[in-house]
């Protein structure tokens, strides 16, 4: 659903897994949550077969296609992949985005996905473990489905142009680049805020300065006066005080 909503025009579906127990059984319980799609999209699934008959079906997609990728760690032929290596191997080859369900393939060409993510598997896990050492009885305790997260790697998707406003809004986005205030923020609020006191202080002396430059001319201008007052007079002054 979320891929297909990212993609509106999307009308072939390459579903990749290994052809492992593990990948056998992630295949069945694939089948069935996709049947209600089958109207929608053509589905069909990688062959059993070496890496390089999975790269001919991967450049063979249209570019209105998608690939899902479930789990592909071991080929026909007996060779191994760590889920960096087939994430980077599928998302180079294919000319169609490539979707998966593991978080461990985000960051190596992926677009994202609906994502299951170990850290929190292993949360999950301790809520359980909590409940049952707080005195729950464990034979009653309801089997939880994994919980999963959109996440969307902002770096494959605008390379893909695929417009943000088709993103959906509860998505974790990754890789999407930091600006420089954000980077910053830390240091530039504080330094922001002496810059401002630091003007506001030079202002403050420089009115300052312009007050007394203007007393000084002031005091001048009347010292002056009587200066040539006193100098000019003929008669002779008495200065009283009141006091």
């Amino acid at each position: 659903e979320m891929a297909l909503s990212m993609h509106p025009g999307a009308a072939k579906v390459l579903v990749i897994h290994d052809y492992t127990a593990s990948g056998l059984a992630v295949r069945q319980e694939t089948e069935q949550s996709l049947a209600r799609f089958a109207d929608k999209v053509e589905l069909r699934y990688a062959s059993d077969g070496p890496v390089e008959t999975l790269s001919q079906e991967l450049r063979a997609m249209p570019q209105n296609g998608l690939v899902l990728l479930l789990t592909y760690v071991t080929d026909k032929a007996g060779r191994t992949f760590t889920r960096e290596e087939s994430a980077r191997l599928i998302a180079a080859v294919s000319p169609a985005p490539v979707y998966t369900v593991h978080a461990t393939d985000l960051g190596f060409g992926v677009v994202g996905g609906l994502l299951l993510e170990g850290q929190e598997h292993g949360r999950q896990a301790a809520d359980l473990a909590l409940r049952v050492l707080g005195g729950a009885d464990s034979e009653h305790t309801a089997i939880e489905e994994s919980r999963s997260r959109c996440m969307i790697d902002y770096t494959v998707a605008t390379k893909l142009q695929i417009t943000e406003r088709l993103w959906p809004d509860s998505a974790l986005v990754v890789n999407r680049p930091i600006s420089f205030w954000n980077r910053h923020r830390s240091a530039l609020i504080p330094s922001f805020a002496a810059i401002l006191v630091l003007t506001a202080l030079s202002l403050l002396l420089w009115v300052t300065v312009i007050r007394l430059r203007r007393t000084k001319q002031t005091i001048h201008k009347s010292e002056e006066k009587y200066r040539v007052l006193f100098s000019n007079i003929t008669l002779g002054i008495t200065v009283t005080n009141r006091l």
